[in-house]
């Protein structure tokens, strides 16, 4: 009976416990959320989605072709404006370029003017040797004279003499060969200084045609920077064009892009 009885009271104990369990098994309100699945994405939403995106990066490729058109305008304008600049200095580099013949003539006189100065200093030089030399000549033969008239000259005394006469004459010779060759020399300069002498005043010493030959290169470099410019300026337009033209052929693969999603999404069962 005991037993019996502790039986009983185990098996009301655990209906008791398990009854708050039941009723959350039976009463909808007190059950766990269940967990949510997601819904897979319709190819309609995907293509909307492609089609925003590409929408926007067509929208890019506008704003930079619009940018690469106004940046040519730009650089176009801007090489209008160098336009008056470069025809100034191709004027003035003509202009130079015929003062840099006047001055390069100048120049060419003057060398000409010092070579035939140099010339004759030298071919009078070679005078003045020769003058000595053939002075040494008559001396010699002053000496070979009194030496042969005198008679306790040795035989010795009198070949020394004649060998003397004979060197002297030598000398005298070389002498006239190199006066004779100064000669021609400054005949030779002098024709070729006249043939230009006609470029020069007075005033055009060496260092005033120097200056003018400094003057005239700088002025030269200096409108040559001007046409390097314009050049530059040019070069800059061509590459906004092809920029402008790079800008355009990637609009016109996003457009394509786009028109082809929107197909795609039309061509969709509704």
């Amino acid at each position: 009976m005991k037993t019996l009885a502790f039986c009983l009271a185990l098996l009301f104990a655990a209906s008791f416990a398990c009854q708050p369990t039941l009723n959350d098994a039976l009463n909808p309100a007190t059950k766990a959320p269940p967990v949510p699945v997601p819904t897979p994405e319709t190819a309609t939403e995907k293509l909307d989605k492609e089609i925003k995106t590409k929408e926007a990066e067509e929208k890019d490729a506008q704003k930079a072709v619009e940018d690469a058109v106004a940046d040519v305008k730009k650089k176009e304008d801007e090489l209008k404006n160098l336009e008056q600049g470069k025809k100034d200095a191709e004027t003035a580099i003509g202009n130079l370029n015929t003062q840099k013949k006047v001055i390069e003539g100048k120049r060419a006189a003057l060398t000409a003017k010092k070579n035939f100065d140099e010339a004759t200093k030298l071919k009078n030089e070679e005078t003045t040797k020769k003058q000595a030399a053939d002075q040494a000549v008559v001396d010699a033969k002053a000496d070979e004279t009194t030496i042969n008239n005198d008679p306790v000259s040795t035989t010795q005394q009198k070949n020394d003499a004649k060998q003397k006469v004979m060197e002297a004459e030598t000398a005298a010779a070389d002498a006239k060969t190199k006066v004779d060759q100064a000669t021609a020399s400054e005949m030779m300069l002098k024709a070729a200084y006249d043939a230009v002498k006609g470029n020069i005043q007075a005033q055009d010493t060496d260092t005033a045609v120097a200056k003018e030959e400094m003057d005239n290169t700088n002025e030269i470099a200096k409108q040559m920077e001007i046409l390097d410019s314009y050049t530059t300026k040019q070069n800059e337009v061509q590459a906004a064009k092809d920029m402008q033209t790079a800008a355009e052929g990637k609009l016109a693969d996003k457009k394509e892009e786009l028109k082809k999603l929107k197909d795609e999404l039309a061509a969709l069962p509704n």
